[in-house]
């Protein structure tokens, strides 16, 4: 049953991508509003972000800002290089710092970070970050700094540190 429904959806989705347009249902059972994907697709563009990250954890991060305030991030890759290491954020924008032209943007949340090694660690942190938008490309650089908390195996401080570089899609 859980694969049937599986391909009912997909086939549905597929169907939704490929007809270039998709038609809402008012409550009352007429169809008569259409929307453009093309439209749907210019409201998404610039919101996620791909790329690297060098320091707590070395790896992959991928970001997506769900409104201007509101961006969640995920990070998977490697702690001391030799323990798989993977972390989620949200960040909520402070402000943005201003220097000359340049704009950087500020944000802080909680992050929080599970490692294993022979002992499986996880880390909850306030993250702080400050990033610089290119206006000639489409990339976006960061630093981020974080303090907080390891929760296992044992509880004591524990802090983070990154900088990366991901291109904006």
């Amino acid at each position: 049953m859980k694969k049937l429904l599986l391909i009912a959806l997909l086939l549905i989705s597929a169907s939704a991508l490929f007809a270039g347009e998709a038609v809402l249902l008012k409550s009352d059972g007429k169809s008569d509003k259409n929307v453009s994907l093309d439209s749907i697709d210019k409201k998404l563009e610039g919101k996620a972000k791909l790329g690297l990250s060098l320091g707590y954890p070395t790896g992959v991060t991928f970001g997506y800002q769900m409104t201007d305030l509101v961006e969640l991030n995920t990070t998977v890759g490697l702690f001391d290089f030799d323990n798989l290491a993977a972390g989620v954020s949200t960040l909520f924008a402070l402000f943005d710092f201003e220097a000359g032209e340049s704009v950087f943007p500020v944000t802080a949340g909680p992050a929080v970070y599970f490692h294993a090694a022979g002992d499986a660690k996880i880390d909850i942190l306030a993250l702080f970050r400050i990033e610089y938008d290119f206006e000639d490309a489409p990339l976006n650089m960061f630093i981020e700094g974080g303090a907080g908390m390891r929760i296992t195996p044992e509880t004591k401080m524990a802090g983070s540190g990154a900088l990366g570089i991901r291109y904006v899609f």
